[in-house]
């Protein structure tokens, strides 16, 4: 497990009132994150689909907020959170910034 920052989406606006999407730090937590690759042919062209997930033991997450992760060179986006049993399964969609 490796620690990233957690940050949660926040709506601020500037002088002339247009919305911008800014994201606080909440906490440093523990996560693994793990890529799962598949193997896609079309029209005779392979494609490699790479996904990442990730688990980790923090359970305060609100299901209404959006959420990023920022830690060890990459920032993803998450898309999907699982809190069933002990540990929360993350779905996650890297953000090239």
């Amino acid at each position: 497990m490796k620690p990233y920052l957690l940050k949660r989406q926040s709506k601020i606006y500037d002088d002339l009132g247009t919305p911008i999407d800014e994201y606080i730090p909440i906490k440093t937590i523990d996560i693994s994150v793990n890529y799962a690759t598949s193997t896609k042919i079309e029209d005779g062209i392979f494609y490699k689909i790479t996904v990442p997930a990730g688990i980790t033991m923090y359970k305060e997450f609100d299901m209404t907020e959006q959420y990023r992760l920022d830690g060890n060179g990459h920032v993803f986006s998450i898309e999907g959170i699982n809190q069933g049993g002990r540990r929360t399964i993350l779905s996650l969609k890297e953000v090239y910034l």
